[in-house]
């Protein structure tokens, strides 16, 4: 059975999203920021993680960055649904996702997506050795 990490400082999405793996048969750990990850990360092992790029404290892309850095072989799904991006009207959103990739994230999902996206991201993300760093929407 694969772990994965969710990180997400909204708890209806954490939640969702865990209830929605667990009934695909993953095992899931919930952090509510980067800082709360990589504590978890320093005495668990994970499969994949699971990460929003707007949250207070430590953000998805430093988070990434250093998940990458500490842990290079570790399976990365960035996403987010714009944080304040969404308030300046600019194509903000979609340019982060791609940086969050250029950070090494390997996949990136936009908020909103469905649960059925997500579990399909995951599946295809731990099924192949290296997914080539693709955008599962753009």
């Amino acid at each position: 059975m694969a772990k994965l990490l969710i990180v997400d400082d909204e708890p209806d999405i954490r939640e969702n999203l865990s209830e929605c793996f667990e009934l695909e048969n993953f095992e899931t750990i919930k952090a509510v920021n980067g800082l709360n990850a990589l504590e978890i990360l320093e005495t668990q092992s994970v499969d994949a993680v699971i990460i929003d790029l707007f949250m207070p404290e430590k953000n998805g892309l430093e988070t990434i960055a250093e998940l990458r850095r500490r842990w290079p072989k570790l399976k990365i799904i960035a996403m987010s649904g714009g944080g304040p991006a969404r308030l300046t009207g600019s194509n903000l959103e979609n340019d982060l996702l791609h940086v969050a990739i250029d950070y090494g994230a390997d996949m990136s999902l936009q908020k909103p997506f469905s649960l059925l996206e997500a579990v399909s991201a995951i599946k295809r993300l731990l099924a192949s050795p290296k997914i080539g760093r693709a955008s599962c929407r753009e």
